[in-house]
């Protein structure tokens, strides 16, 4: 058996050996355990190029897989939203000719409402391990998952779920693929099988996250940059606010799809890019192809009347073809909010960057005053974000509840800032303090922080 690179088991890889009964078993068993994350700065911006700064959380998915006499997939999940599942399907679907054995149709075959949730994400890793990494599924499988990461909370349960198995299912084959590209194809699965249209950061940090700092992705589309090492005395929580988000819900896709719309009218505005181009051929030398590379500048003033506050399909596919982004499109009966779309993730990638600087100087500043200018700053950082989320449509009453809480705690209390973090619309919300300053965060309904068992 294996268990990443530790020798110790964390206490939930234990449970999972017992919960499972892997230990009555003679066959060889590969295990992986993957964190979900807490999504401090970047968030809504990864799709258009920004920096994203995420954080480990202590909860994690753990995946068990071994082989079979028999020739059927046996999915067994015991997730606490979502109860225990079984799910038995022929290996034959994902074998050449098979049901599964393409993108298209694995889509078709495993997200139909007949399986339990999960079966997509789990099944789909399969599919793609086979079809990309030469996993050969002649033999019978066995995966079992469960999962301590809250689900639909906005803290990538879905990216854990995927990471795990992949994990599990190299090590069970002995194949050699590299870490970035595990994140990858996990990001693939939710984009093309599970329909889910989520950036990179999640996976990733799910791969690469650490416990001790903040995992920083350049996401043009998959630069890892160095950690940000937390300073001594401060932490980050997750505050659930107790109403559901969901990565394949409207309002995140409109923002998403508001933010490609920006940037195709800004390449025709700029003379890049006409609408006469198709958009697959659309080739961007000046902002590289991401509109976290736009300067504010340029949006209020160079190009101040091209975007619009909102902009219907309709009016934008009488123009152009499609957007540049291959996992969503342009519904013609919707209306989007274009401006504050673009505004965002051009602003959020100075506001991370401005943050990763403040908290690399607060790790070694020694000057009281100093460290409360410093970590004020960054605090404020945190409240424009939420705001620019609130400005495209994706807050919510209860997150936004919560930011004022932990606003009028203040300072004083050691509470220097929070935002809505993920796609938005609830979920959890984000909050940075001095770590003394902890038990005034609700803990009941919201994810821990990570410690060393939140290792990826």
């Amino acid at each position: 058996m294996t268990a990443g690179d530790s020798t110790v088991w964390p206490e939930d890889v234990t449970a999972a050996v017992a919960r499972w009964r892997l230990q009555d078993l003679a066959a060889p068993v590969a295990i992986a355990r993957a964190p979900g994350r807490l999504d401090v700065l970047g968030g809504i911006a990864d799709y258009s190029g920004s920096v994203v700064l995420q954080r480990p959380i202590a909860e994690a998915v753990v995946a068990v897989a071994h082989h079979r006499e028999n020739e059927l997939l046996r999915i067994r999940t015991d997730v606490a939203t979502d109860g225990r599942h079984v799910v038995e399907l022929p290996m034959s679907l994902f074998q050449p000719g098979g049901d599964a054995c393409t993108v298209e149709g694995a889509h078709r075959c495993l997200g139909v409402d007949s399986l339990p949730a999960w079966t997509p994400y789990i099944a789909g890793v399969l599919a793609l391990l086979v079809q990309e990494e030469g996993f050969d599924p002649t033999h019978g499988l066995a995966i079992d998952l469960s999962s301590e990461v809250p689900d639909g909370k906005g803290v990538s349960s879905s990216a854990a779920v995927e990471v795990a198995t992949a994990g599990a299912l190299v090590r069970l084959a002995g194949l050699s693929v590299p870490p970035a590209r595990i994140a990858m194809l996990c990001q693939r699965v939710e984009n093309r099988v599970v329909g889910a249209p989520c950036g990179l950061m999640d996976q990733m940090t799910s791969v690469f996250g650490r416990h001790d700092a903040l995992f920083a992705l350049h996401c043009v589309p998959d630069r890892v940059l160095p950690p940000v090492p937390i300073a001594p005395g401060y932490a980050f929580w997750g505050m659930d606010s107790g109403v559901r988000h969901a990565v394949t819900g409207a309002d995140y896709g409109s923002v998403r799809v508001a933010a490609f719309m920006a940037y195709r009218l800004l390449l025709e505005a700029a003379g890049i890019a006409s609408a006469a181009i198709a958009a697959e051929d659309v080739v961007d030398t000046r902002w590289q192809g991401y509109l976290a590379n736009v300067n504010l500048d340029e949006i209020d003033d160079d190009f101040a009347g091209t975007l619009p506050e909102r902009l219907s399909g309709c009016d934008f596919l009488a123009r152009f073809d499609a957007i540049t982004d291959d996992v969503t499109r342009v519904e013609v009966d919707r209306h989007y909010p274009v401006r504050a779309a673009t505004r965002h993730p051009v602003l959020e990638h100075r506001r991370v960057l401005d943050f990763a600087a403040s908290m690399s100087a607060l790790k070694t500043c020694e000057d009281p005053r100093q460290q409360q200018a410093l970590a004020h700053a960054m605090g404020q950082e945190l409240y424009r974000s939420h705001s620019g989320y609130s400005d495209c449509g994706l807050g919510s009453h209860a997150t936004d509840a919560l930011v004022a809480a932990v606003r009028e705690a203040g300072a004083k209390r050691g509470l220097y800032g929070a935002r809505i973090s993920g796609g938005g619309s609830g979920g959890t919300v984000a909050v940075f303090g001095r770590a003394v300053a902890e038990p005034l965060v609700p803990r009941d309904r919201s994810p821990a922080p990570a410690t060393d068992r939140g290792r990826g």
